[in-house]
């Protein structure tokens, strides 16, 4: 997309009587290369701040707000399961996204414990990672419905994600600091 933008930057630039008679294209093109180039600067500096577990972020977010003295409820946390021992599955087209390995070390796994241990392991990392917080005491685990086609069935190809409402209400059990988010896709028939 960057190439085709500077290509057509170069023919507006090339083009004299186009650049003095519209202005505007000009103005079109340079906001276009600085957006992109914004873009680029804050999404690689969002996946360094994911990726580097050395970041003392804990220590610059406390200099930026003063933590609160309550526990904290998180009221939107996601787990999500590859169908390993559990319902829950993760489309092809999400696993060869560059999003997936990202949301495993988000959720503090690797691919090959879950392998191992099962679906339930990302959950109870998010329960650890709980237990540690200072502030947040409890956090609702979401699960994600997936997309439903006309006849009211759940459309695993359209669907990237599906976390079942079952896998969710057992893993909320086993973990008092987890709380049970159900997802009810509205186009289901019952």
């Amino acid at each position: 997309m960057a190439a085709e933008v500077l290509e057509a930057g170069k023919n507006i630039l090339r083009d004299d009587s186009l650049m003095l008679g519209n202005i505007f294209a000009v103005f079109r093109f340079l906001l276009r290369i600085s957006t992109i180039l914004v873009t680029m600067v804050f999404g690689s500096l969002l996946i360094c701040l994911l990726l580097l577990d050395e970041l003392p972020l804990g220590t610059i977010s406390r200099r930026l707000v003063a933590a609160p003295s309550f526990s904290i409820l998180d009221m939107h946390t996601h787990v999500a399961g590859i169908g390993k021992n559990s319902d829950c599955f993760i489309s092809d087209r999400m696993r060869e996204s560059f999003k997936f390995p990202i949301y495993l070390r988000v959720l503090g796994v690797s691919l090959e414990e879950i392998e191992e241990h099962g679906d339930q392991l990302a959950a109870q990392r998010l329960s650890e990672k709980v237990q540690a917080s200072q502030h947040v005491s409890e956090a609702v685990l979401l699960a994600m419905d997936g997309v439903i086609d006309a006849s009211g069935k759940l459309d695993r190809e359209q669907t990237e994600i599906y976390v079942p409402n079952s896998f969710v209400k057992e893993q909320t059990k086993r973990f008092d600091n987890l709380l049970y988010g159900a997802s009810i896709n509205p186009y289901r028939p019952d």
